[in-house]
């Protein structure tokens, strides 16, 4: 399907000029000089007319047809979303798993992440599959002990090694896993369990240190790392 979004203000990383777009086949072929005439015009004027947006950072479990299609509406034409791990699916598993359920139902493009439950027993094999399989990413925490969750420092490093020859991001979830699991036994202990409790037992000190040591291990290791939350 060939078609023209004509007598727009095109944002291209030049800058803003006027222009019609051509579109092949859902890729934008070229920029035209405007005012050419066509048949097959989609009228733009007065509009900005930009790229479609990426949300690196999606949780598409549930939905995703509506979700999808409210992301599209918003200009929204990519979304990368996380895996949700089963008990006893390997990384790769879940991988297959997720995007044979959810790419056929999205109105978008989609990505994904995977997001490892069990860190300690992740294998540079593991994250070799799953680059097989396309995802973008590999997502492990430095927190969540209780919930199995926390990865070591040696498997953040030899997860950003594995990477680093795969053009994978590794993304962390940054905060001292077992400074905020002693605050919180010491709140408990004190018989805090109200709301504020929640928020002492994780000072933004916990992040800054998680954050930094990540980074750390980041430069020594060649990987590229993306902080999230």
């Amino acid at each position: 399907m060939v078609a023209c979004v004509t007598g727009g203000l095109v944002v291209t990383p030049d800058g803003v000029r006027g222009g019609d777009v051509r579109i092949e086949d859902g890729l934008v072929a070229e920029v035209l000089p405007p005012g050419l005439p066509r048949d097959d015009a989609v009228a733009a004027d007065g509009c900005y007319v930009l790229p479609g947006g990426v949300d690196p950072h999606t949780h598409l479990f549930t939905d995703v047809a509506a979700a999808t299609r409210s992301a599209a509406f918003g200009g929204t034409t990519t979304a990368i979303s996380f895996t949700l791990p089963r008990p006893g699916e390997s990384p790769a598993e879940t991988v297959a798993r997720t995007r044979d359920e959810l790419i056929p139902q999205a109105a978008i493009d989609v990505a994904l992440h995977a997001y490892v439950s069990e860190p300690d027993r992740l294998t540079a094999d593991d994250v070799e599959e799953c680059a097989q399989l396309g995802v973008v990413g590999v997502k492990l925490f430095t927190a969540y002990p209780e919930l199995g969750l926390q990865a070591s420092d040696r498997t953040v490093y030899e997860t950003m090694r594995a990477t680093r020859s795969l053009d994978l991001s590794v993304l962390v979830h940054c905060e001292n896993g077992g400074v905020i699991a002693a605050l919180a036994d010491e709140l408990r202990a004190a018989g805090r369990s109200d709301p504020l409790a929640f928020a002492e037992s994780r000072p933004p000190e916990s992040e800054v240190e998680a954050i930094a040591r990540v980074l750390a291990i980041a430069g020594i290791a060649g990987g590229r790392v993306y902080v999230v939350h």
